[in-house]
């Protein structure tokens, strides 16, 4: 049955990034782009009952750390840009900090979960999918990236009473740390988050004032 979940969530994932890339914004593209990343990662460990262990399923399963080093850290440039579309005071150097720091985790990501990555077998439950061979520790980048957006969602919430941004942040908190022992509960905290990122995004679309001629 956790192989059908995680096709749930890749499909509800692949309907948020259309939600996103509806609002036809700059930061929607992007989320939009980021949520597909995402959606792999699911439908990755969906099919690994299909596909068996194998060279098959292993090179699928290569793309799912790299996409979580490279794109996780560009949540934090999204949650500033979405504060700052929601009114709350974010000039051009908190956004500029914000860029910096995420480069900085995607290079921790790429130097802890992706570089020199080698990968085992591993079954759990139904779902057949690879992972570290020797795994580095926690995922500090990620953990990083939730931190800050928490800090920026709980802003956002107390500024512009929107608190999605903030719950979802929360949420995936919380689930990572259960997830250490079962992951399908950190990628539903995937999910929560990223529903929480794109009705920020929608609330913030429908919060700019519509321009006269």
């Amino acid at each position: 049955m956790v192989s059908v979940l995680m096709a749930v969530v890749c499909l509800c994932l692949l309907g948020l990034a259309v939600e996103a890339a509806r609002t036809r914004t700059p930061v929607g593209i992007a989320l939009a782009v980021l949520t597909v990343g995402l959606a792999y990662d699911n439908g990755a460990i969906a099919v690994g009952s299909v596909l068996g262990f194998g060279d098959a399923l292993e090179a699928v399963n290569v793309p799912r750390y790299w996409i979580h080093a490279l794109f996780t850290p560009l949540l934090v440039v999204i949650g500033a840009l979405l504060a700052r579309r929601l009114g709350v005071s974010v000039g051009t150097p908190v956004l500029a900090g914000a860029g910096v720091l995420a480069a900085v985790l995607v290079v921790l990501g790429l130097v802890t979960e992706a570089f020199g990555l080698h990968l085992k077998p591993e079954t759990y439950a139904d779902a057949l999918r690879y992972v570290h061979a020797e795994p580095g520790g926690p995922p500090m980048a990620a953990i990083a990236t939730i931190i800050v957006l928490g800090v920026i969602g709980a802003v956002v919430w107390r500024k512009a009473g929107v608190p999605w941004l903030f719950a979802g942040a929360v949420t995936m908190f919380v689930a990572a740390g259960v997830g250490f022992a079962h992951f399908w509960i950190s990628n539903l905290g995937e999910l929560v988050l990223q529903t929480g990122i794109v009705a920020t995004l929608v609330g913030s679309t429908r919060a700019l004032p519509v321009k006269t001629h």
